[in-house]
């Protein structure tokens, strides 16, 4: 705006605080700096707030501010201004999320006492008609949620980067139906630790490896599933990365890893492939008898692997909320199948599909959760069979 604004012959001044305006008659005719400076203008426009400039900078015309309270104010804004590495091309220029009792969002917003815990968000998407909005390849949104004006002397100062994230949260909820973001927040949160030098993979570690020198021969089998497999990767790229784990650590944890298992993981192929990769490396050649199994639902399981009242697949609302953000657009971003998966053809991982026992099937037509894929097929008994356990353990 700025730019257009001095391509067609304006001036732009920053750091000028105007100290009032002046008169001839009933027009302004001109505006009068702090640094006493006076600048002359045949027409004036003040794009001020309101209530801030009525009673300070409009000099022999200003509102005492005991009047100016007695008026009913508009409300407040909260703004975020988002600079990102990559294009929602299938995101709409304009997006509104109406809160789920709006009623009650404007009432809260208009009785001026409360911030409301229900917001509506407006998000603008510019880029996708506009390139020059930001550099090749990045964007910007443009987020705005009507709020209570600042009358009653609400600290956002305090609660602003609270507010933030429950905005941001509002937006993803509003693209992914709330499906885990609360578990996705911890995962991130702990990849932050991780960065730490006193990160906690190391305590980890450190215990494990005594439990090594107490016990001899003590093995480590994983079992996760779910979005337990991304903490999982965090984990393996830690101890892998010299500038947040010794690797004496890492071979120590390696050495004790004996297995892992992995039941429907909400990854992309390249996620899951750089796991897997990862996991060769550190066991290496010394150790070939160690393996990753991978348990996931066959392809018309995975259809039926719902969310209600969504009715869209657990693994499938999980990548395109927050797996997919910030991609290499040449990678494979495609959710891991178990079809996908075989075709890979990575070392030391063994692909299983998760079968029903007989009369264990949930009905034709009904959708299937994570706890039915961990509890009622056959995945347990195969990891008995496989860890040599009984029935009952």
């Amino acid at each position: 705006m700025a730019k257009v604004f001095e391509e067609e012959g304006g001036k732009l001044r920053l750091g000028c605080e105007v100290r009032k305006i002046r008169y001839q008659g009933r027009c302004a005719s001109s505006v009068e700096l702090t640094s006493g400076e006076s600048i002359p203008c045949d027409d004036l426009i003040v794009n001020a707030d309101y209530a801030h400039a009525r009673t300070l900078i409009f000099g022999e015309r200003n509102v005492a501010r005991k009047e100016m309270l007695k008026k009913k104010f508009s409300c407040s804004t909260f703004m975020l201004y988002l600079g990102l590495d990559k294009i929602y091309q299938d995101e709409p220029h304009h997006h509104i999320i109406f809160a789920d009792d709006y009623h009650r969002n404007v009432s809260d917003i208009q009785g001026e006492r409360e911030v409301s815990g229900d917001a509506s968000v407006y998000v603008r998407n510019s880029s996708v008609n506009d390139k020059t909005v930001a550099p090749a390849g990045h964007s910007q949104l443009y987020v705005l949620v009507p709020t209570i004006n600042r009358r009653n002397g609400h600290d956002w100062e305090e609660s602003r980067e609270a507010y933030r994230d429950k905005v941001l949260d509002r937006i993803i909820e509003d693209r992914a139906h709330g499906v885990g973001r609360a578990l996705w927040r911890d995962i991130e949160s702990a990849a932050r630790l991780a960065a730490r030098p006193d990160a906690p993979h190391r305590h980890l570690v450190e215990n494990l490896a005594r439990q090594v020198e107490s016990q001899p021969g003590f093995r480590l089998r994983i079992f996760t599933e779910s979005e337990g497999a991304i903490a999982l990767s965090r984990l393996v790229n830690a101890l892998m990365t010299s500038s947040t784990m010794e690797w004496d650590d890492g071979d120590a944890f390696f050495e004790m890893l004996d297995s892992v298992d992995i039941v429907a993981p909400p990854m992309t192929m390249d996620q899951f492939a750089d796991l897997a990769r990862a996991l060769d490396v550190g066991w290496g050649p010394e150790r070939p008898d160690r393996k990753v199994r991978l348990h996931l639902a066959s392809a018309s399981d995975e259809r039926r692997l719902a969310v209600p009242p969504y009715g869209q697949s657990y693994p499938e609302l999980v990548l395109r909320s927050f797996q997919a953000r910030g991609r290499d657009p040449g990678g494979d971003a495609r959710n891991l199948t178990a079809a996908r998966a075989t075709k890979l053809g990575a070392r030391r991982v063994e692909v299983h599909t998760l079968d029903w026992p007989k009369g264990g099937r949930p009905k034709p037509r009904t959708s299937i959760n994570q706890r039915q894929l961990i509890y009622d097929t056959d995945v347990g008994a195969r990891l008995r069979a496989a860890l040599k356990l009984a029935p009952h353990e």
